[in-house]
């Protein structure tokens, strides 16, 4: 039986016998007990506004994301210390998503109008109030029903008589993804969305720069095509490149199964992917951020682990975050090796590699039921030949009996998700590159 289960018939108990023995007079009512929470007076009156409004029976849809993600969001507006109301419904004779737009008045609640612009089924992403290209914006990203594109709605708050108030539509477009930010540093919130390709149609995806015009409307001021080869985007930021430069970085699956990390530099309103000496594919779906807290986003490379080649079964890597130098217009130079890791999705384990072994022909040899991971000085460029190692990590299940030759020789790391992970560090031929036990575990997290 459930243990919730067992706390409620507990107290239920205990009520019962605290009211027939008569030590309280306490008022036993299981109706009221069960009775689920009343709606507040506010929420009736808004709710009345609406049943006066909109014909037939109807269900009110919530904003998935954001700070907006009530019934009934209330927003400022028309910026006068008082808020209107906002709420989504759909009808069960149209199956369309609305939008209720209401105000206040001498402590009433009344509908200024009921916008239909969406004419779709699906959900609400998020809404959000703020400004854009210099004026305050109504944003509304609504997902639409089976299919993964979602449509960014913008609409102008207007004024009328009687304190009535309507929204109108400032523009709207399709989108996968979106920023809103100030990419060029002009004092405007701007708006950048994405949209992915459709091999169906045989269209690429594409990345879309839009502001305010000198009329208020947001218009695309610039538009970049994206490489053809990306499939779906896992993250998407702004940030500082090196010490001079910002751009955009996207981490991106690609349609071969691989993962990518394209950068575009910010040249006022221009964007310039920046050109990399190789494809920076990788294996693992990681992506890049700011590691080491220094304001530099690092873009996480795939490196071959010593003594493998690309074509080599079962071949190790090892993701480093970088820094680059950009160098002119879209040119890379240098680039700077911030942090070395092992990362293992299917064991869930992620390691640091230390410092002290950056400058080794390191590598990894993993037994093929992952359950053994050594990680060795290969000068010989023969992964099977483990006579310099550095660690060994052993990864258990909490059901399997560790054989006691094991637990002398090994030590824990920690435990998680049904896994033991323990660690053994040889103090032999090794010994100007140990590293202790503690150094492990710090090193050492658990996904």
């Amino acid at each position: 039986m459930n243990k919730y289960y067992k706390i409620i018939i507990g107290v239920l108990a205990c009520i019962f016998i605290t009211c027939f023995t008569g030590c309280t007079p306490l008022e036993l009512n299981i109706e009221k007990i069960l009775m689920p929470p009343k709606l507040s007076d506010l929420q009736i009156k808004i709710t009345k506004a609406l049943e006066s409004t909109i014909e037939g029976e109807y269900t009110i849809k919530y904003p998935k994301n954001g700070k907006y993600s009530s019934g009934f969001n209330f927003i400022d507006l028309n910026n006068d210390d008082v808020d209107e109301a906002i709420c989504f419904f759909k009808t069960t004779q149209e199956n369309i998503i609305k939008m209720a737009l209401l105000y206040n008045q001498n402590d009433d609640w009344y509908v200024s109008e009921i916008i239909s612009d969406f004419a779709f089924s699906g959900d609400i992403d998020f809404i959000d109030y703020r400004e854009i290209g210099g004026k305050n914006k109504l944003l509304i990203g609504l997902q639409l029903e089976d299919t993964t594109k979602s449509v960014l709605a913008v609409y102008d708050c207007k004024q009328n008589t009687y304190n009535k108030f309507s929204l109108k539509l400032n523009n709207k477009w399709d989108y996968s993804e979106l920023l809103i930010q100030d990419y060029n540093l002009d004092g405007k919130t701007d708006l950048i969305f994405f949209e992915l390709g459709d091999k169906f149609k045989d269209t690429s995806p594409n990345m879309y720069f839009a502001g305010a015009d000198s009329y208020g409307m947001l218009v695309v001021k610039n538009y970049f095509p994206l490489p053809t080869e990306i499939l779906d985007f896992n993250k998407i930021q702004i940030g500082k490149i090196d010490q001079t430069s910002r751009g955009l970085f996207i981490d991106a699956k690609l349609n071969n199964g691989y993962y990518s990390t394209y950068v575009y530099k910010f040249d006022g309103n221009e964007a310039f992917e920046l050109l990399f000496d190789e494809i920076n594919y990788r294996k693992t779906p990681v992506n890049c951020g700011d590691i080491n807290n220094d304001g530099i986003i690092e873009i996480p490379i795939q490196n071959l682990a010593n003594g493998y080649t690309r074509q080599s079964p079962n071949a190790e890597y090892f993701i480093d975050y970088a820094q680059f130098t950009v160098k002119g217009r879209n040119e890379i130079a240098n680039n700077k090796l911030v942090l070395r890791t092992y990362i293992d999705f299917n064991n869930s384990i992620y390691f640091k590699i230390p410092k002290l072994w950056y400058s080794l022909p390191l590598s990894i040899f993993t037994y093929q039921d992952k359950t053994e991971i050594i990680f060795f000085i290969n000068e010989n460029n023969d992964v099977f030949d483990h006579k310099k190692e550095l660690l060994r990590i052993r990864v258990y299940y909490s059901r399997d009996i560790i054989d006691k030759l094991d637990l002398q020789r090994y030590f824990l790391i920690g435990e998680r998700n049904g896994k033991v992970y323990m660690g053994y560090v040889p103090n032999d031929n090794t010994n100007k590159y140990f590293i202790t036990q503690e150094e492990v575990k710090n090193l050492f997290t658990i996904l």
